[in-house]
This record gives C-alpha cells, structure tokens and sequence, in this order.
C-alpha cells in the first residue's frame, strides 16, 4: 500500500460507506511514514502472538468483547514497547493515539448502529469500545518518556509483564467498556444521563464508571 491507502485501512474506510464524510485523512497522513504505520501493524500482530495473558484465556471460550479490548490493548502496548526498542521509533504513542481515537470516534457509532446487521456479532457491535485503545497507548508512551533508557533496554519477557501491567491499569475496565458500547449505540446524552443516576443510586459500583465515561467521551470529542 501507498501512505494514503495504508491509512484508510487502519481507519476501517470504505468508499461504499460515509462514515468519514467531509474528514480529512491528509490530517492522519501526515503524522505517519508509510513505514511507520507497516511496523506498527506487523510488530501488533507479532505481540498477539507473543500474548500468554489475555488472547488465550479470552478464546479458551466464546470471547468477550471487554476480553478482546484487553487482548487488542496487549498488542498495541506491546507494539510501542517493541518498536521503541527494535527500531529506535520512541515517539509513536501519541499519534498511534489519536489514529485509534479517530477509529472508535467515526466507526464506533457506525458499527453499533442499525446499519450493521445482528448477523455480523455482538464482537463487531461493539467495535468501538474494543478499539479504543487511546488510554492504554498513551499510558505506555508516558512510560517510554519517563523510564526511556530502562524501557528501551528490557529484555522481551520485562516487556511483556509491562505491557501487562499497563493493560491491567489502563485499559478500559469491564463496567466501563459496558458503558462505553451503551455511548456509542445510544449517544452521550442518553449514556450520561443513565449513568449519572446509577451514580447516584449506587455509587460504591457505578461512581468510578460515571467519572470513567466523562474522561473517556471528553477524549472521543476533542
């Protein structure tokens, strides 16, 4: 592929659809090499097969999406670790952020819409909850800057227990992924609203997840 058709993949495009009506691509492309966006996609597979955590345990039956969140969080974390090491590429995060930002913010609604039939899974539904892996990108990049050398110089069994770590951390949590399908199948002032009176009612289990939503939409919107 070409920068500009390497983009559009990895933002789910499709000339048959208008999902990303009147949305400038030329805005991701120039963030990227062609380069760049190759290795990201081939070491994030290579990290799914490295996945002893979250891609086994999730398929060992009928996998959840919140699983699959989690196991797509493992690969994109462990990708940025990787490349960071193999090909000296440090500063991806943040980019690699908002691309996956820019997916979940166009596709998410799409996909959960009447638009896509039942018939495709519940899995593809909630793409764009599964995919919006921002929080966790940014996590790990915030930890290439802090702990560069020491993150650079990890041998593969250290890096993956990180990208463990940042996943169980930073990924989205179960409640709050169910929360964040509701915002994409319903809109936020329905999702908000349903969630802060669950706030209200029961805060001990639903407070955190009222707070997680606010940060998250605010992350999708801007």
């Amino acid at each position: 592929n070409d920068l500009s058709t390497e983009v559009k993949r990895v933002l789910g495009h499709d000339h048959g659809l208008d999902v990303y009506d009147n949305f400038d691509f030329s805005y991701i492309e120039n963030l990227f090499s062609l380069e760049e966006l190759v290795f990201y996609s081939l070491y994030h597979e290579l990290s799914h097969c490295l996945d002893k955590y979250y891609l086994i345990s999730n398929y060992r039956s009928f996998p959840s999406g919140h699983g699959v969140h989690q196991a797509e969080s493992f690969a994109e974390v462990n990708a940025l670790f990787l490349l960071a090491q193999r090909k000296k590429l440090r500063k991806l995060g943040v980019k690699r952020a908002l691309l996956r930002k820019v997916y979940s913010q166009y596709m998410g609604p799409y996909l959960a819409s009447d638009n896509v039939k039942p018939y495709v899974g519940k899995l593809v539904k909630q793409g764009g909850a599964v995919y919006f892996l921002t929080p966790a990108i940014l996590a790990a990049q915030r930890e290439i800057e802090k702990f560069g050398k020491d993150v650079v110089n990890y041998n593969l069994e250290d890096t993956l227990l990180l990208s463990k770590e940042i996943v169980e951390h930073h990924s989205i949590k179960n409640r709050t992924f169910s929360a964040m399908v509701k915002y994409f199948k319903y809109g936020k002032s329905h999702t908000m609203e349903y969630y802060r009176e669950l706030s209200e009612r029961e805060p001990d289990l639903f407070l955190a997840t009222y707070y997680d939503l606010i940060y998250l939409t605010s992350i999708l919107e801007n």
